[in-house]
This record gives C-alpha cells, structure tokens and sequence, in this order.
C-alpha cells in the first residue's frame, strides 16, 4: 500500500488550512479518488457530462440554450450554493457565490463542533476542523478496534480506511489476494454500485459505471417521495429533492448514494465541501 498517496485524505484538519476554498484538487490524495475520476473519463470524450450538465441546468430552472459548457457550470454552481445557504439559515440576499460559499463551510463547521461538545466561543474554524477530526478518528478506531496506542492521527486515519476497505470487500466477496488498498477500493466502489443497480431493478447492460450511479441516485429520489407522501406526478427529480429536504430534512443523507469507502472523518469533509 502506498501510504503516502491516501494519507492525506485522513487528516481533513490539514487540508482544511486552505478553509474557506476546502482542499485543492492537487492536495487531494489520489490514491482514493482516481478510480472515481477514471469513471468519469469513460464517458464518450465528454459528450455524456455535457449533456448530464444540461440535464442538471434545466433541473434547477437554469436556462441551457446558446450556453457554453462553463457557463452553465458556472450557474449551477451559483444556484446550488444559493440553495444550501437557504437551507442552513443564512441570508443571501446581496451576497456573492464566494461570501455565500464561506458562511455555509462555517456554519456547517460550527454546527458540528456544538454537536460534538466542542467550545465554539474564541476559537478558529481551522482550529474546530482539527478539533472535530481528531474526535471522529479516535471515535472510529475505537469502533473499529484499531489501536491509537502510540501512533500519529495520520497513522490511525490509514489504518481506519484500510480495515474498512477490507471490510467492504469481504461483504462483497471481492478477493483480495494480492491486491493493494487502492485497487481493493476500487472493486468495492464498483460493486456496490452494481449491487445497488440491481436491487433497484436498474439495468446494467451498455453503461458507464458514472451513468449507472446517477439512475440510482434518481431511483433514490422517487423512492423517498413516495415513502413520505410526496406526489411526483409533473415534478422533476431536483424539485423532488429540494421538497423532501424542505419536509424532511432528515431524510436529506438517504437522498445519495455514495459507493465510495468513507471514514467518519472523510464523511465530515465530503459534507464540507459538497
């Protein structure tokens, strides 16, 4: 295992110096995140994320027609960021996407500190980050039955994902003989969404992996909506999502299927920055 390459990810603290911008893509550690990226690089030279981008434009009631592809990136992001400060609370009105952006990562941030018994008053965000990862490490090695005795937070953070990746894979019945971390995860992250395709009766035959993943991720939708009452009928899957997160936030983490192995703490972070 390459532990310098997946190290990183673990100690969100350190990643999060850069705070209100979350971790650079070049921080990342690519160990954990290429065989999502080489998904995503499949699909038809780009022609499938244009059009999924598309898709997600007029999901939000975001003109497409004459639009470049950054530029609807561009307004999409805008629109969602508006959209999750409306959620937490915070005001937006003449408030750019940037001031938006960092109140929502502060506000999330102190959430999670209160929540964890975390004294807020006269503390830095980046300070609650450390504070609020060194927690979820210790917490799930000790679920986990990895030993701290001894070892650095990045240490223990490694050997969380590696017993968890393990783990997953067993459940699967993916073989790992001779396989490292990195190749292990990224069988277990395809195969849970192959078997997570085919509990929802979502064919599989001449698609990407990354097209897959969406079609559950809708099925998911739909299916919370009927669960609560909600009538779908001339309602698109973002009006339905934005619905079930106004009626019930609480059903707002079962909305995603995440196939990716997570530590608490690379859960923390995904929600930070998502």
């Amino acid at each position: 295992m390459e532990k310098k390459k997946i190290v990183s990810l673990f100690v969100i603290g350190m990643l999060s110096l850069s705070v209100m911008g979350g971790a650079s893509s070049s921080m990342m550690s690519k160990g954990k995140t290429d065989f999502v990226q080489r998904s995503k690089e499949q699909l038809n030279d780009g022609k499938i994320h244009v059009a999924h981008t598309e898709e997600k434009a007029k999901k939000l009631g975001i003109e497409t027609d004459g639009k470049e592809q950054i530029t609807l990136e561009k307004e999409i992001h805008e629109t969602e960021v508006d959209q999750e400060a409306k959620q937490l609370g915070i005001p937006t009105e003449g408030k750019d996407v940037g001031a938006l952006s960092e109140e929502i990562y502060e506000t999330k941030v102190k959430k999670e500190a209160a929540n964890l018994g975390i004294i807020i008053d006269n503390t830095s965000i980046v300070d609650l980050i450390n504070q609020i990862n060194i927690i979820k490490i210790n917490d799930e090695a000790d679920k986990l039955g990895v030993s701290t005795k001894g070892k650095e937070i990045e240490e223990i953070a490694t050997e969380i994902y590696g017993t968890k990746v393990k783990e997953e894979a067993k459940q699967l019945g993916i073989s790992q003989k001779g396989k490292g971390i990195e190749d292990l995860a990224q069988e277990v992250y395809e195969g849970k969404i192959q078997d997570e395709a085919k509990e929802l009766h979502i064919d599989l035959y001449g698609k990407d992996i990354y097209q897959v993943l969406r079609e559950i991720n809708e099925q998911k939708v739909i299916q919370i909506a009927d669960e609560i009452g909600i009538d779908s009928t001339n309602t698109n899957i973002q009006q339905l999502t934005e619905k079930i997160k106004k009626e019930q936030p609480e059903k707002g983490k079962e909305l995603v299927f995440l196939p990716m192995v997570q530590t608490d703490a690379d859960a923390f972070y995904s929600y930070l920055t998502n």
